[in-house]
């Protein structure tokens, strides 16, 4: 029988060093490696997993890519290239180069045979797992709203303690004069949609893998080269807010017939039959979590063609590099469809506007109207 040992440790805002309750820590292996613990979930999914360990490897991002990696299924060398630095925040500080005594991820298929153990961390940020077998090798992941994911390899040969710092919440920061007083819920509307600035594919890989099934490009996850792999549509930014957030969305608009049973459409968030959903017509009365609707024909029986979402003034630097600063005034997230304009990919990210631009351009629509959850009223 494998010797067991306890895994612990403190999960923190990088930003703050406060600390992150609520956060789901995850133990991801074989089956082999999980025999006779507890808590143990088999997952059948099929896909890439960053949960290969690699140690003695010295060299360059592309060395190892044509030494170990090309041979990927459903993987191609611009994902590789970038999320390997998100998987292993300690290539970064070594230049991106790879030195023999680290210990890295490496992406590998995986079709059977992948189990799961998972925790959530306590007030004080703590979280332990009791009995892990080892020594083996083991992938950590840290997931929480509006934070980037924070993915580690973990040899459990003693018993460990470790120190996690979350990014991302913190790169972009919400300039409502009353932010500290706004409950809960709507602070992390404000969070989550901050920090899904950025373009999609980056923010789908960043987002806790509960959320990621609400964008529309999670069923194409696996086609790199599909016009809408990993793509998060104009109401997929809210859904997922929305989610994050816990507020609920799980009603079905029948009106018209198929314009709207699904999240991923903009005709989700129509409030006519929908009580969760009231119109807001106050010019003054603007809160965090309002959703904008854009249409053209009558707002009541046509369905919606694009929706965006209210957080209040914001500023900082998003997932990939983009400056937003205070002088600009942007007030509003959005995200688009992609599709092919001139054999380009375009809408391919989710940016930040004001409602000055929202309300006198109406973003190429013939109106724009406001409505908002009960759940935020």
């Amino acid at each position: 029988m494998a010797q067991q040992w306890r895994v612990e440790g403190m999960v923190v805002d990088a930003a703050t060093l406060r600390p992150v309750a609520g956060a789901s820590v995850t133990l991801i292996g074989r089956s082999k490696q999980a025999a006779g613990m507890t808590g143990v979930v088999d997952d059948p999914t099929e896909g890439v997993e960053w949960t290969r360990c690699l140690t003695g490897f010295a060299g360059t991002r592309w060395e190892l890519w044509e030494r170990d990696v090309r041979s990927v299924p459903n993987l191609t060398w611009a994902q590789f290239q970038n999320d390997v630095l998100l998987y292993n925040p300690q290539l970064s500080q070594d230049g991106r180069l790879f030195k023999s005594d680290k210990l890295y991820l490496l992406p590998e298929h995986v079709a059977q045979g992948r189990v799961r153990v998972a925790t959530t961390t306590g007030a004080n940020g703590a979280f332990q797992f009791a009995a892990v077998n080892g020594p083996e090798q083991w992938a950590l992941q840290v997931e929480m709203a509006g934070f980037n994911r924070w993915v580690g390899p973990l040899l459990v040969n003693q018993e460990l303690l470790l120190p996690i710092q979350l990014t991302g919440r913190r790169n972009m920061r919400s300039l409502l004069p009353a932010y500290s007083t706004l409950s809960p819920m709507v602070r992390t509307v404000v969070d989550q949609a901050l920090s899904m600035l950025g373009n999609d594919a980056t923010i789908y890989d960043a987002l806790p893998s509960a959320l990621q099934p609400f964008t529309y490009g999670h069923r194409f996850r696996d086609q790199p080269n599909h016009v809408h792999h990993k793509d998060i549509v104009c109401a997929d930014l809210v859904s997922v807010v929305f989610q994050a957030a816990g507020v609920p969305i799980d009603w079905v608009i029948r009106q018209p017939p198929g314009e709207g049973d699904s999240t991923h459409r903009a005709n989700h968030y129509r409030p006519s039959g929908t009580p969760q959903l009231i119109e807001i017509n106050d010019p003054n009365d603007w809160r965090p979590g309002d959703v904008l609707c854009y249409g053209r024909g009558d707002f009541n029986t046509t369905p919606l063609k694009h929706v965006n979402l209210y957080v209040g003034p914001f500023a900082g630097v998003d997932m990939n590099g983009a400056t937003y600063t205070e002088a600009q005034s942007n007030d509003v997230v959005e995200g688009s469809i992609d599709f092919t304009s001139n054999n380009k990919v375009v809408g391919t990210g989710v940016v930040g506007c004001t409602r000055e631009q929202c309300l006198h351009g109406k973003r190429g629509w013939q109106w724009v109207r406001r409505v908002r959850h009960v759940a935020l009223a």
